[in-house]
């Protein structure tokens, strides 16, 4: 029985390097097998208040531990007697205990703000673990093609295109990384405040309102004054000049001045 071999395939510089669409369809087939749970992002913030910060930390902190979680940033101000003011914390927790993080936060403190946001990435997910096999069996496909390559044309050709592919594939990756932090940790992001810092924040915008006002007003007024006397200034010394000359030109004029004629006061009369 004769057994049918398959035709060589040759390296040419018309040779084109196109996906196997077959093979394509069963990756997505695989991967889509794969992803039995939905891949979902889950984010939330979270505002509150609290008679003590310092010990409203500590309990978000022992919280973080229950449940496995990462404390990503904080950031914290304190009040000129040293005592804590504020902190803004952005917290890693695994997705399926997001609910029970927000839960537990709004125990922590008086809740001002609770918000709470999900997208749904699955496709995305699916998409991208495929388009990553197929970059990667069509970078072997090149290298393969490589090996054969015989003219320099045929090898500088070749490698620029796995370079391309393996940039491409280096991006997937980095996409799929993201991905898989996104949807394995939800993000919540929390700010805890003292309860007084609200009242002394109040008291100074309404105090730089009017300060700003004032301010504003009186800046005015000395431009104002400024403006004007910079132009008083510039005339003096004009008016200076015109005194000076202006006074025995016009004593002069009049000294030479023809007196009237008895005709004319005649005519005048």
């Amino acid at each position: 029985m004769a057994h049918r071999t398959a035709p060589a395939t040759t390296l040419s510089d018309g040779e084109a390097f196109a996906p196997e669409q077959a093979t394509d369809d069963r990756a997505a087939a695989s991967a889509a097998a794969e992803v039995r749970e939905r891949a979902v992002i889950a984010s939330g913030a979270v505002g509150l208040r609290s008679d003590d910060v310092t010990g409203s930390r500590d309990e978000v902190r022992d919280l973080l531990d229950q449940l496995d979680g990462q404390l990503a940033e904080e950031e914290s101000r304190t009040a000129a007697d040293g005592a804590l003011q504020s902190v803004r914390m952005v917290l890693r927790v695994p997705s399926g205990s997001f609910d029970t993080a927000m839960a537990g936060l709004a125990e922590v403190g008086d809740v001002v703000q609770q918000t709470r946001s999900t997208e749904d990435v699955t496709t995305q997910v699916i998409d991208t673990q495929v388009r990553i096999r197929a970059q990667r069996r069509s970078i072997a496909r090149i290298e393969t093609l490589l090996d054969r390559a015989e003219t320099l044309g045929q090898v500088v050709r070749v490698e620029s295109e796995l370079t391309r592919r393996q940039a491409d594939l280096d991006s997937l990756l980095g996409q799929q990384e993201w991905l898989s932090d996104q949807t394995s940790l939800a993000t919540i992001h929390l700010t805890l405040r003292a309860h007084d810092d609200l009242e002394k924040t109040e008291d100074e915008v309404d105090e730089a309102g009017f300060v700003a006002g004032l301010r504003a007003g009186w800046d005015a007024l000395t431009d104002a004054a400024v403006a004007t006397s910079t132009v008083v200034g510039a005339l003096l010394p004009w008016a200076v000049l015109v005194a000076v000359l202006g006074v025995p030109l016009a004593l002069v004029l009049r000294r030479r001045r023809p007196a009237p004629t008895a005709a004319s006061a005649a005519s005048a009369e």
